[in-house]
This record gives structure tokens, sequence and C-alpha cells, in this order.
């Protein structure tokens, strides 16, 4: 079995796109389980086997992987300053110190996968991020790769075909000629997008401790060492040292902030008009709710944020029966604010409730059970809707077992 030693670790290759990463046992961990209905369990030792049970003695419920949310370890991911940022076409994201083309795929030196790496699995390359390389990163040629060079005004991009990529350059054939980068001078390398390929209904996301995003299929975990498939059927098993979180997406799960609302009604009165926003608060800053008792803060990274008056309304035509979320005045109203929110159903009031800055935020977990049409209301209170920043956090939908 072939050996490698990538910073510190071994790494035994195991087959084609295959890779066992093997490291130094770790000390004693707390994981928090959360489950897509808000339920939280700190423990310090699970599994997951095969047909997606997850076990542990200190777990009061039963739970199947399609259960979970998120898996959140102590450990923060850190990212390198140096080298690239490898961009994978189902949103994973790797990192290495150079990347080198060999015939269709990609050699990656000091990654957490060492390949070879199927080009086709590979959106682009990024060595200097910028709204430019961004925006050609979101929009792909159909037929032509585009390499981003820095100029002296602002980004060059030069299309044509990427003939070869080592550690030291970059040459593409641009207009029948080839054309040669020094790497130094190549912000960003983005493939042409011949073709598209679907994302799994049911996936996971790992976070690495070295900042790695992959995408795909969870397989297992036990004896410290997790079982991954990424995304067109490559396979990891990384020990459990190395996983810095794990978010979790299934058909049971739909977050409203995915979602384009049927209808849209807003009014404005006193307050500056604002449109409302999805996944952060209605000023455009983090979805965050303070504790009045305690003063702590809590940051939600999905939701919807509006201001009163706001009427979003929803169609749910795939059988979710459950509308789970946190609500109340964003903490940059800091105790000001004073409004109404309420769900409606089929035009029927299923929950309402006064809500106030110097309130706690609510949690909600309301049965829609047979309705068609959802409406998410926000009316002034007493204060007409001077300072209602209102948030629904975490606003998503179920589909009961």
């Amino acid at each position: 079995m072939p050996l490698l030693r990538i910073r510190g670790h071994w790494y035994a290759a195991l087959a084609w796109g295959t890779l066992l990463l093997f490291a130094a046992g770790a000390g004693a961990q707390t994981w928090t389980i959360e489950t897509i209905d808000g339920r939280k369990f700190d423990v310090s030792r699970f599994e997951i086997d095969r047909n997606g049970q997850v076990v542990g003695a200190e777990l009061s419920d039963p739970l199947h992987v399609s259960d979970l949310l998120h898996i959140d370890s102590v450990r923060s991911p850190t990212t390198a300053a140096n080298g690239v940022e490898i961009v994978l076409t189902d949103g994973g994201r790797l990192r290495a110190t150079t990347v080198q083309l060999e015939g269709e795929h990609l050699l990656l030196s000091e990654s957490e996968f060492s390949g070879p790496l199927p080009v086709d699995r590979v959106s682009g390359l990024i060595w200097q991020p910028h709204d430019r390389v961004a925006r050609a990163l979101a929009q792909p040629l159909g037929d032509s790769d585009q390499v981003i060079v820095f100029a002296e005004e602002s980004p060059v991009v030069v299309v044509g075909v990427v003939e070869s990529l080592s550690p030291v350059g970059v040459a593409i054939r641009y207009q029948n000629r080839l054309v040669e980068f020094p790497l130094d001078q190549v912000m960003a390398l983005i493939w042409a997008a011949i073709s598209q390929q679907a994302l799994p209904t049911d996936r996971a996301t790992i976070t690495t401790t070295h900042g790695n995003r992959l995408v795909g299929q969870l397989r297992g975990w036990r004896e410290n060492a997790v079982a991954f498939e990424l995304t067109g059927g490559l396979s990891l098993t990384l020990p459990e040292s190395q996983v810095a979180d794990v978010d979790f997406v299934t058909d049971r799960l739909a977050f409203v902030s995915d979602w384009t609302p049927v209808d849209v009604e807003q009014r404005s009165w006193f307050a500056p008009a604002r449109p409302w926003r999805k996944d952060t608060s209605i000023t455009g800053g983090p979805i965050s709710f303070r504790d009045p008792a305690t003063g702590q803060l809590t940051v939600y990274s999905r939701g919807l944020g509006v201001q009163s008056y706001t009427r979003l309304v929803y169609r749910n035509d795939s059988g979710y029966d459950r509308l789970l979320a946190i609500v109340g005045i964003d903490a940059a109203a800091e105790g000001r604010g004073d409004c109404d929110m309420a769900i409606v159903g089929d035009g029927v009031r299923l929950w309402q409730a006064r809500v106030t800055g110097n309130d706690p935020p609510l949690s909600i977990d309301i049965d829609i059970r047979n309705v068609r049409q959802l409406e998410l209301v926000v009316e002034p209170g007493h204060q007409f809707d001077l300072s209602d920043h209102a948030n629904w956090a975490n606003v998503r939908l179920l589909k009961s077992r």
C-alpha cells in the first residue's frame, strides 16, 4: 500500500479517487447534535451505522441521519492564507499549496484530498479572490475556459481553452495562439461549464479543521473515523478529529429563505421603507437576538428579516406539515420595536403573538397539515412601525415521518 506524508499525517492511497487519512488519536471531545425539529444533544461519543441509525449512550431519543440538521464540535476551522482554493461543481471547496494539470485530472499538493481529482468535478481555481472572479464563477461560459489575470486598473479575462497548468504558470489557447501567464499574475482559472451534475436530495457538507468543505453522502461514523462519499463517487475516510462540523440537507426539511414568495405586500408609515431580506436582518446585518435576562447574543445564518408591515405568501405544495422558527425583534434594534407577528394558513390565523425589543425570542412549532398557502405577517404594534425589525430566524418547514 503506497504511503504519502502530508502535513505531518500518513495517508494511505487505497484506490483511484479513494483516500484514507490517518491521524493521531484525540482526547475527549464533546459534540452537539441538532435535529431538524430543533432538539439538541451534547454527547461525548456517538456512531452512525450503514443504515443511517445514530446511536450513543447519551442520546435520549432514537435518531436517524435524516433527522439531523447539524453536528458541531468545539473545533474551529482554520484556512491557510496562501495557496489555491479549488471550487468543486457540487459547492465543495478544497485548499492546496499547488495544483497541476495532468491530462483530465488535477494533482493537489498539501491538501486533505490528494487526488487525482477529475477536472469535470471542478468549477474553478482561485489564487486571489475578487468581485470579478466571483462573477465569472457564478456565470461560467458553456464552451470556453477563463483565465483572470492582474492588470493595472482592473482584472483582465482571457477566454479560450486551458492547455497546461503547473505550479509556475498557466497556458491558454486564445484566438489560435498559445498565451502563457506566470502564476503570480493569475487571479483565477474558471473552467467551462460543459456539464452540470445534479446534487442528491439528501446530502451532507463536512467542514474540516483545515477549512475544506466536502459535499456528498455520509456513509458511516464509527471508531473515530468518518466514511464519506463525495458527489460523483469519490470516497474519503477521515478521522473525526479533522471534522469541525457537518451540515445536512434532506427532503424532509425546507428553509423558507430558499423559497420565492408568490406574493409580497409591504407598507411603511414612519420608518424608512426597506425591502424584506433573505438570511440577513432587515438592515443587512446578521439575524440575531439578545436575551434581555443574560445579555447573551445568538446569531442565525438562515431566516427572513422584515419590518412592519410585511406580508409574505408561500405555497406549500410538497406536503410539509410543521413550521418551526425563532421569532422576535432583532438585537440591532437595541430594545426598541413593538409589533405583532402571525402565521396564517389558508386564510386562518394559526399563531400570533406580540413581540417587543425587550422580550426574549419565541420558539414556535406550528401544525400546518393540509395547509396549502402560508402567510408570514408582521404588523405594527403600539409604537407604529418604528424599529420594528422583526426576524423569522431559522424559519423552516418539516415533513413528519
